[in-house]
């Protein structure tokens, strides 16, 4: 089965791993878990663990009151609120990368943005797990903006623009970023270190134009 055609499967082929062993590449052995991807780019399985992790915190950390009504929306909400932002994220990076003669293949253009926003999700909420040990009770502690991260407490005032671009630049992006860069020489073994600079630093001037629009608007 080609790769394309396959990359919605959970289950893994002999010889390929599943999305629970690449989930835990990413963090333990990023190269392992690229080469993983370059070879067969299945995203599904990733996408559902990020669901999964997504849902679970929220519990973890606000303890809402559940019911099955509230089990039901709030799986619906991340996956329809996950699932479009993966997808432009994909179409972002797989546009740059063509721009950048890079040239990644769509299925593993999501993919790769798939493993990304994995590995961006385990920092959050380990990074969030540590804070919430560690800070007071009385101290709320988002799972997906933990404090210690970033450069928006520099910044004065809540809602300026500074702040809102401030808070992209944190630990987790440059995670993400060393991490797009292992994915990319992975893929496209042939690619120089410029044109994987180039794309990264591309991806992230347009995260930060969408972030003031957004701001502004």
């Amino acid at each position: 089965m080609s790769a394309s055609r396959g990359s919605t499967s959970i289950a893994a082929p002999e010889g390929h791993p599943g999305p629970v062993a690449r989930a835990v590449d990413v963090v333990l052995d990023p190269r392992a878990a690229f080469e993983a991807v370059a070879a067969r780019p299945a995203w599904f399985g990733t996408f559902l663990i990020i669901v999964a992790l997504r849902f679970g915190s929220a519990f973890v950390f606000y303890r809402p009151d559940v019911t099955a009504g509230k089990l039901v929306a709030g799986v619906v909400f991340q996956v329809v609120t996950i699932g479009p932002m993966l997808l432009a994220a994909a179409g972002l990076l797989w546009v740059t990368t063509r721009v950048w003669g890079t040239r990644l293949v769509w299925p593993t253009a999501v993919s790769i943005t798939a493993h990304l926003y994995l590995a961006h999700t385990i920092a959050s909420i380990g990074v969030a797990s540590i804070a919430g040990a560690l800070l007071p009770a009385s101290v709320d502690v988002d799972p997906r903006d933990p404090p210690f991260t970033s450069l928006r407490s520099l910044a004065l005032g809540s809602g300026s623009l500074a702040v809102r671009l401030l808070g992209e630049i944190d630990l987790r992006s440059a995670y993400a970023v060393t991490l797009l860069a292992i994915a990319i020489r992975t893929a496209v073994p042939q690619a120089s270190r410029g044109r994987v600079a180039g794309v990264i630093v591309t991806c992230f001037a347009i995260r930060l134009l969408a972030v003031a629009w957004s701001a502004t608007s």
